[in-house]
């Protein structure tokens, strides 16, 4: 088929060889016409309107393709952003409730302890409200629960309120303040924060104030007590280095005592030497008995120093009252040992009682010494008030 025979003679639109009527103005192809037999009544072409929905049939179909798929890819879009939103929105009606019962039982806390209770219930639902945030930190409806995560982080900084610290709610005070305000201007639930948050934050001012006013009482009474612990050291080691020259003093003057009382067994003396000897044992004894009673022990030493006192102080009496029995006799120890023999004995055996005395008042005063000092390393402080 030539060129001429692939253009419409009547409105000159290109045909296709298969075409057996023009797409354009609905007249027979040239073939058609050709091979018809005039006598016979051709096929009537169909309208051109008809001819030209069919020809644009596929074009329709197509741009309907191509909306669906906007549209589905807008569904889509707006499904993931839903989503997100509601993410936010479901964590904020969640933890809305968890900050009103927070608010409510701060209200009612009266300790320290209750308030790191209450506390750790708004630590455990900023974690939840974090999470949601991190996921999608531009989400609408962020900002709202971002408010709202704040006025519990407030909250849950509490869990380190002590007696030692109240200073946490001081910091955090005004934080909770300003997101309750905040979050009472969006409506709904939140509108009852203000109130709530008045009530806490009225309680936790009142506590914290106790709080206040009497661990600055204890850590006075702490205080005066170190400082009488101190005091009561230096009283300790004063009075023992005072005590102790005394003491070795008595020791020295008993040993020896029993030196001479082992030459009187061994060589002759006269009796005057043996008086004149007691006489200034009495007087030695009895000097450093006078010394140890002109010190201030402290008070929990006074009674085993006072035992140590009187000891000495009879001993002195016991080797007087045996000097006064023997101060006439003018003989050697040996000669005069029947008339000596009989004081002697009883001086002998007070003697031994006053020495046995001796060892248990010093005895007692060595562990009363051992007691006040290890008592004076660690005072004694008052208990810590529970509030």
């Amino acid at each position: 088929m030539d060129d001429a025979a692939q253009i419409c003679s009547e409105c000159s639109h290109p045909l296709h060889p298969e075409d057996k009527f023009c797409a354009e103005c609905g007249h027979p192809a040239p073939e058609r016409i050709a091979n018809q037999d005039v006598e016979i009544d051709v096929e009537a072409p169909p309208p051109k309107a008809v001819v030209a929905t069919a020809r644009r049939k596929p074009r329709f179909w197509v741009i309907l393709g191509g909306v669906a798929a906007i549209g589905i890819i807008l569904i889509g879009a707006a499904w993931w952003g839903l989503s997100q939103n509601s993410a936010a929105k479901d964590e904020y009606e969640a933890s809305t409730p968890v900050l009103m019962g927070t608010l409510d039982d701060m209200s009612a806390a009266q300790s320290t302890t209750m308030v790191r209770d209450v506390a750790e219930q708004a630590a455990t639902q900023v974690t939840s409200i974090d999470a949601v945030l991190d996921s999608d930190p531009a989400a609408k409806g962020a900002d709202r629960l971002t408010t709202l995560r704040d006025a519990l982080g407030a909250l849950a900084a509490l869990t380190e309120y002590t007696q030692d610290n109240t200073v946490v709610w001081t910091d955090n005070r005004e934080v909770l303040v300003s997101n309750l305000d905040t979050l009472s201007s969006y409506g709904d639930p939140t509108l009852e924060a203000s109130a709530q948050g008045d009530d806490a934050v009225r309680t936790l001012d009142d506590l914290t104030d106790r709080v206040d006013k009497e661990m600055a009482r204890y850590k006075r009474q702490v205080k005066k007590a170190r400082l009488a612990a101190q005091a009561q050291r230096a009283d300790v080691r004063s009075y023992h280095a005072q005590m102790e020259p005394l003491i070795d003093r008595y020791t020295a003057l008993r040993n020896d005592t029993g030196t001479f009382v082992g030459r009187m067994d061994s060589e002759q003396m006269y009796m005057f030497e043996v008086t004149e000897y007691f006489s200034q044992a009495a007087e030695d004894r009895r000097e450093i008995a006078n010394s140890m009673a002109a010190l201030r022990p402290p008070t929990d030493l006074r009674g085993v120093h006072g035992r140590i006192v009187t000891v000495l102080g009879d001993g002195a009496d016991a080797i007087d009252a045996a000097v006064g029995a023997l101060d006439n006799a003018e003989c050697f120890y040996g000669e005069c040992y029947f008339e000596f023999n009989s004081q002697w004995q009883q001086f002998q055996d007070e003697s031994d009682r006053i020495t046995l005395r001796y060892g248990q008042a010093y005895d007692a005063w060595q562990a009363a010494i051992r007691v006040a000092q290890r008592q004076a390393k660690g005072a004694e402080l008052p208990p810590e008030p529970q509030l």
